[in-house]
């Protein structure tokens, strides 16, 4: 009899503790963000960072997109890049000396930036990259004679809940990125931002340079919200190689 007590306890227990190896229950996710401007577009306000780190929770700064897409180059873009990756090409990123980022790099720099709303115009803050700022005109067109810059023309507009940022009108004189990704004059970026939670801001970018690449090609992120935070003061103009002649000018 102790033994057949013995026996249904155990299995008793058996049946009651969860089978080993058993996988732990999920967090429940983050609902859909549905908070609205007053105006009614999706509310995309406040200060966003990208966060790419190595095994070790390291942020990375020196992203490679040859690391994440299959990039369709032509022989000379990727001859510029093959340079680029040496010591030597990699002391020539602009970044680096301070000039602009551009598009779609400034996106993913290891700073924060604001998303700033009102119903015609939004505008994205950086804190990095000698604050850089860049405008998108909502709802309008590029004009026809467009004077080339660093971050390009741009304008948006709403699908649905996702913000679509089509920019022309760039210099040549960017990196994509800072693996040493070049672009010509004839870049076209299309990007879309949607905001998928409280805390995720999913980014998606797509390359059309027919000078530089034989086809569209791109990748896509999610920025983190940082709600509590504001964007800070950021010097970048240190090591200035023209100082001689600005001194000789004023003379």
């Amino acid at each position: 009899m102790k033994l057949t007590i013995l026996c249904l306890t155990c299995a008793a227990l058996a049946l009651a503790q969860p089978p080993a190896g058993a996988a732990k229950p999920k967090p429940a996710p983050e609902p859909a963000w549905t908070k609205k401007t007053p105006w009614g577009d999706p509310d995309f306000s406040g200060v966003w960072q990208q966060r790419f780190v190595d095994k070790n929770g390291r942020p990375v700064v020196g992203l490679d997109l040859a690391d994440f897409a299959d990039i369709p180059y032509t022989p000379a873009s990727k001859a510029k890049y093959d340079f680029n990756q040496t010591g030597k090409g990699q002391a020539l990123d602009p970044e680096s000396a301070c000039l602009p980022a551009g598009v779609p790099r400034s996106t993913g720099l290891p700073y924060p930036l604001r998303f700033m709303q009102s119903p015609g115009l939004i505008a994205i803050l950086l804190e990095g990259n000698v604050h850089s700022y860049r405008l998108i005109l909502m709802n309008q067109q590029h004009p026809k004679d467009v004077n080339p810059t660093w971050m390009g023309h741009s304008v948006g507009k709403w699908e649905g809940e996702t913000l679509v940022i089509d920019t022309v009108g760039f210099n040549d004189k960017t990196w994509l990125d800072p693996g040493g990704h070049i672009h010509s004059d004839k870049l076209h970026t299309v990007e879309r931002f949607t905001r998928t939670t409280e805390n995720g801001l999913r980014y998606e970018f797509t390359i059309d340079d027919p000078e530089a690449y034989t086809k569209p090609w791109g990748w896509s992120y999610t920025l983190l919200g940082h709600h509590d935070w504001e964007i800070i003061e950021y010097v970048c103009n240190e090591n200035n190689k023209d100082i001689e002649h600005m001194i000789d000018g004023n003379k």
